[in-house]
């Protein structure tokens, strides 16, 4: 019943022991999603505005394979190298997802695992039940 949710437009830069997306049912998680193009190298090195939309990018290819979109996310979690950034994640976030039901949210401040990653955000999501809207 659990199904690993991999895209080739998301490499596994660095080889991590992580899933990018996993689909339990109607359940969908991913991992901390960064800003890794095809190539596995860091979109946007320097500019929050540029990695916030590649990252939400690869989480919508993610949710794509389990047949889901933004619109069915319930949670995400927000992480910021640099908190002072919050106001343009923000700028980018609410562009993506839907006002009328945003997702629930906690933003952090955090030391990411690379000098040059400004923000990973992670999201859960629920694929509606048959006949159901998100």
């Amino acid at each position: 019943m659990k199904r690993v949710l991999e895209v080739e437009q998301i490499p596994n830069p660095v080889n991590a022991p992580l899933s990018a997306g996993i689909q339990y049912g109607r359940l969908i998680t991913t991992c901390g999603m960064a800003p890794i193009a095809p190539d596995k190298s860091l979109a946007g090195v320097g500019d929050i505005v540029v990695q916030t939309e590649k990252v939400i990018e690869n989480i919508k290819l993610i949710l794509a394979e389990a047949g889901a979109t933004l619109n069915d996310v319930i949670k995400t979690t927000v992480y910021l190298a640099d908190i002072s950034h919050y106001e343009a994640m923000n700028e980018v976030y609410r562009k993506h997802f839907p006002a009328e039901a945003y997702p629930t949210r906690s933003t952090v401040g955090v030391q990411l695992g690379h000098p040059d990653l400004l923000v990973e955000i992670e999201v859960w999501a629920m694929l509606p039940e048959e006949g159901e809207q998100a």
